[in-house]
């Protein structure tokens, strides 16, 4: 990005008064020439100039310019190498200052926690007492019907796993000391919990009111 030098004689009134695109050089006049203001420093720049999208966390939570992008976490503009840039909104973080933290710069777009949504389902949110997974692009329920949020290992042939009721994540059977078909369609006829959301003494599974048994599936 480069920045453009107008010159204009201190007694031209008119222009003193405009706001001006700090790249360009034009004014913010008509539909075309809206100008956004960073909200650190103050100067203003036409969105296309910058490759911004004004999106709905732009117009709410404010936009900061590259010269005045720092972690939105822990305040510090330090490490630039490990400061992602939201592909919509272009908030920062640091990778270590996320929650989950990333361990590694992901490959291709990231999206911040406002702007991210599961590839798969389409949910804006990451599922009850689930993060986001697979660099932020699944929610919880369709990252476990490939992998157990239990033990962290994906589904292998034959596999038996069963649906929580709670957090509508799937999980190995196994993981929930359940080994036999007869013990999972007992579980899901009564309500399964699964050890990530169950109150500590209480049974894994147990008919609640108002919810729906899930049906437990073999992995083919």
């Amino acid at each position: 990005m480069h920045n453009t030098v107008v010159m204009f004689s201190t007694s031209d009134q008119f222009t003193l008064k405009q706001d001006m695109c700090v790249v360009c050089g034009s004014f913010g006049q008509g539909a075309e020439g809206r100008l956004l203001a960073c909200s650190q420093c103050g100067q203003c720049y036409h969105p296309y100039c910058v490759n911004v999208k004004v999106t709905r966390v732009v117009l709410t939570k404010g936009w900061r310019c590259l010269e005045c992008t720092v972690c939105e976490a822990c305040g510090d503009a330090s490490d630039p190498g490990r400061l992602l840039l939201c592909d919509d909104c272009d908030i920062s973080y640091h990778t270590y200052c996320l929650d989950p933290p990333l361990l590694t710069v992901p490959k291709g777009a990231w999206k911040c926690q406002w702007c991210v949504w599961c590839v798969q389902c389409g949910s804006a949110s990451p599922g009850l007492r689930s993060d986001w997974q697979n660099n932020y692009s699944l929610c919880g329920p369709c990252c476990s019907l490939s992998q157990c949020p239990v033990c962290l290992r994906r589904y292998a042939q034959d596999e038996l796993i069963l649906q929580c009721q709670q957090c509508s994540r799937w999980v190995h059977a196994v993981c929930q000391g359940l080994t036999s078909e007869e013990e999972v369609e007992l579980a899901a006829d009564e309500g399964f919990d699964c050890s990530l959301c169950r109150t500590p003494g209480h049974a894994s599974y147990g008919r609640s009111e108002g919810l729906v048994p899930y049906t437990p599936q073999i992995i083919s």
